[in-house]
């Protein structure tokens, strides 16, 4: 068994149930308050049951798809790298005497290479043995259950970062595909729609997002933020 998961088949209360001892305490809260905001209650509770019930069913499912999902991630960031190799090119080859787009297109080389190299990092960061639990259980109640608190924590922080590390992949695709269209258009085409439609992730903007979310997936990925928030 995993060093991640109980030992036993005792059941776990208290704190270490918390979705249980929820329930229990905000139903025996409303029917104390039963005359006063019954209908009040009664959607809070909903509304927790499913952020809950849709949190831990995240959790379970990339738990269940860790390598694939970062191998999407991969090929993602390896499209990103090659729409910054090309613009990197093209500059070279038409315009090399502008360094501020060779500057701007070698840095999202840099956050491209850097996505691969943190989702190659969380598939090396995850105990398999944590994947092999999730495949084998029967649904999201099950596989939390089965996890101690370091298990918790290490599926949380692989998930967020990987999330994390998936949405810097995607802005810096679209940073890249915006340089792309622009040194063609400098040498083709004149400026359009797609440039406009791609502004919000020129670089002076996506790449400073890019850059923010690698920090952060590498403290989930690594477990560090943990460390900071004890």
């Amino acid at each position: 068994m995993s060093r991640y998961s109980n030992n036993s088949n005792v059941k776990v209360n208290g704190d270490g149930n918390y979705i249980g001892g929820n329930v229990i305490d905000n139903r025996r809260e409303y029917h104390h308050h039963h005359n006063k905001h019954p209908r009040r209650r009664d959607d809070t509770n909903g509304e927790v049951a499913a952020i809950i019930f849709t949190a831990l069913t995240a959790i379970w499912f990339f738990s269940k798809h860790a390598y694939e999902i970062y191998e999407y991630i991969k090929i993602g960031a390896f499209v990103s790298t090659l729409l910054f190799i090309l613009a990197l090119a093209i500059r070279l080859l038409w315009k090399p005497e502008e360094s501020k787009q060779l500057y701007v297109a070698s840095y999202g080389l840099l956050i491209a290479l850097m996505s691969i190299l943190l989702a190659q990092y969380g598939v090396n960061n995850l105990d398999p043995q944590l994947v092999d639990i999730g495949q084998q259980s029967k649904n999201a109640w099950i596989f939390w259950n089965q996890l101690n608190a370091h298990g918790h924590q290490l599926v949380i922080g692989s998930l967020t970062g990987a999330m994390l590390t998936g949405a810097t992949v995607i802005i810096s695709t679209l940073m890249g595909a915006y340089l792309l269209w622009c040194t063609i258009a400098d040498s083709y085409f004149e400026y359009g729609y797609i440039p406009r439609l791609l502004t919000p992730f020129r670089p002076s903007i996506a790449g400073v997002i890019s850059t923010v979310l690698l920090v952060l997936s590498w403290l989930f990925t690594s477990g560090y933020i943990f460390q900071l928030l004890k």
